[in-house]
């Protein structure tokens, strides 16, 4: 049985997801904290550029479109880990 790539994607979104719940209910000290908020912002960027470029279909359209939706995930995701 072979998947379509929306269907690979979707799966791929959900590992992530249920890895980022994983990282968060650890807890931990001080200094492995900043470590699982980087590594959770981080997951957040990736399944975010996936939607945007699978979900949102900007995969085919000129790159000025597809870097609007980069940038303001990298503005929300730098002004949540400076207020965090």
């Amino acid at each position: 049985m072979v998947l379509a790539k929306h269907t690979i994607i979707w799966l791929i979104l959900i590992a992530l997801t249920i890895l980022t719940f994983s990282i968060g209910k650890m807890g931990g000290l001080n200094s492995v904290r900043d470590a699982m908020i980087l590594l959770i912002l981080a997951t957040t960027f990736i399944k975010a550029a996936m939607v945007s470029e699978y979900f949102m279909e900007l995969r085919g359209v000129k790159t000025f479109w597809r870097i609007i939706p980069i940038i303001y995930l990298l503005v929300v995701l730098l002004l949540i880990r400076i207020f965090y």
